[in-house]
């Protein structure tokens, strides 16, 4: 085994958008907290023991200290205290429980999230038979990050030869995030001049929707409902075909399209009106150079858009216009364009921050116009080939995130083994079981081939 000979520091302050994530119900700081977490759900090939699985976070805190497995939450402070090494074990034997049967996984996910990991600890380890759930506090980090946790934990349980012949990470225990606003001059001014921009939104007081019926915010312990579905190849490629057809004339991504068909569908059903607010999740890892460079912590920001009033529904226009807004405002920086605002109200102090920042939470749910977020995670084949043997792939790879502020429904989807994984978690208070099945609908090949039949060109008619 590997020796890091590195002295590890004793607290590690967090991030400005991993300490958005840390905010008690009320004044005291040891209290119930408002859920933000996320787990992700996966069915092993085999059922490790609870002995097996804190072995492996033993060596992956033995391998990657940097991972920061062996820190603690301080609520009060924002920051990371370290365990010290004589409480390792039990602190990570703390971390896993296991159940003999297997269990519905959207029961598993639906009972995970709506309440926090038990701070001060920022991940739950769950095994349900061979079924894993990793549930992980957002201030520990962004859902990159969850995802190469599995990856390291999945490795290290099955096959601690291959994890100790893992390449080295570089020995960093947070990301900085001045560091990633401040990679070039330039770009720190189209920060600031993006955050100019955005001032007048940031003071001006959110004001709820006369015609809708006030809401109670969601809080620790908030009934959110879970619904999974894994798509199939077939339907992969109907999703696939609906969008080449879409795109003969102007290149649509997959991403966008996603996020436009979902919009749509919702407002067939009456759900939501268009035009949309869409909420595009930004890996801010894009902004660094290089790239991919290991940065523990919270790296993932988001832009809002909303597209143009149309006299019709009209999905091309809609995944047109919202595809070059997105590009203009990923070359303008808008996604680090928050980080200011954020850095400027921590001046006022911890509790004054938390304070302005539950008032905003419980406004929110009443005055934001998102009903929807869609989380498109990509494709695992590359990041999981060397735990691909170990995961039974048919039976979905799902993730699942609190619900936060006023998005009703988050939809959250990724690909493996040729085929896609779909998870939705709704408040069942606008939401009912009737409404998921009608929007899992779209995900049919019979709906998608109804879709692409009316976007394909109809023959003119000849004259007899």
């Amino acid at each position: 085994m590997k020796t890091m000979s590195v002295n590890l520091p004793q607290t590690i302050r967090l991030n400005a958008i991993d300490q958005g994530y840390i905010l008690p119900e009320t004044d005291d700081d040891s209290g119930p907290h408002l859920p933000m977490s996320a787990a992700a759900a996966l069915t092993l090939r085999s059922a490790p023991s609870h002995t097996w699985v804190v072995r492996a976070l033993g060596e992956m805190e033995h391998r990657f200290p940097q991972l920061r497995l062996g820190y603690r939450l301080d609520t009060s402070k924002n920051i990371w205290r370290c365990v010290p090494a004589a409480e390792l074990d039990t602190y990570f034997a703390s971390l896993v429980t296991v159940h003999p049967e297997p269990i519905d996984l959207s029961e598993a996910l639906t009972h995970a999230i709506r309440r926090n990991p038990p701070l001060p600890a920022p991940i739950a380890i769950t095994l349900y038979g061979n079924q894993l759930i990793v549930q992980m506090h957002h201030s520990f980090g962004d859902g990159r990050f969850l995802l190469q946790l599995i990856f390291f934990l999945i490795l290290a349980i099955f096959d601690s030869a291959q994890f100790e012949q893992l390449p080295d990470l570089p020995m960093r225990f947070r990301a900085p995030l001045w560091r990633v606003v401040w990679q070039n001059l330039g770009q720190a001014k189209e920060v600031f001049a993006g955050w100019l921009r955005l001032l007048p939104d940031y003071v001006k007081t959110p004001t709820a929707d006369p015609d809708k019926t006030p809401m109670e915010p969601i809080h620790s312990g908030s009934e959110m409902g879970v619904a999974l579905k894994i798509l199939p190849a077939e339907v992969i490629a109907g999703i696939e075909a609906v969008r080449l057809e879409l795109s003969r004339t102007d290149k649509i991504s997959f991403n966008t399209f996603l996020q436009v068909l979902v919009a749509h569908r919702l407002a067939e059903l009456g759900l939501m009106t268009l035009p949309a607010t869409y909420t595009i999740p930004v890996d801010l890892h894009r902004y660094l150079k290089p790239r991919g460079q290991y940065l523990p912590g919270n790296l993932a920001s988001t832009l809002t858009v909303k597209t143009s009033t149309r006299p019709e529904p009209d999905l091309l226009a809609d995944c047109i216009e919202l595809q070059k807004q997105v590009i203009v405002q990923l070359h303008q920086r808008m996604p680090l364009a928050n980080l200011p605002n954020e850095w400027l109200l921590r001046l006022g102090g911890n509790r004054t921050y938390k304070r302005m920042t539950q008032q905003w939470m419980a406004t929110a749910i009443n005055a934001d116009p998102r009903f929807f977020v869609l989380s498109n995670v990509g494709n695992f084949d590359d990041e999981y080939k060397l735990i691909a043997s170990y995961i039974e792939w048919s039976c979905g790879a799902f993730g699942a995130v609190s619900l936060m502020g006023a998005p009703h429904l988050i939809l959250s989807f990724g690909m493996a083994a040729g085929q896609g994984s779909l998870s939705l978690v709704y408040d069942p208070r606008v939401l009912t079981e009737a409404h998921i099945e009608a929007i899992v609908e779209m995900f049919s090949p019979e709906w998608l081939a109804e879709k692409r039949s009316q976007l394909s060109p109809q023959p003119s008619l000849q004259a007899v």
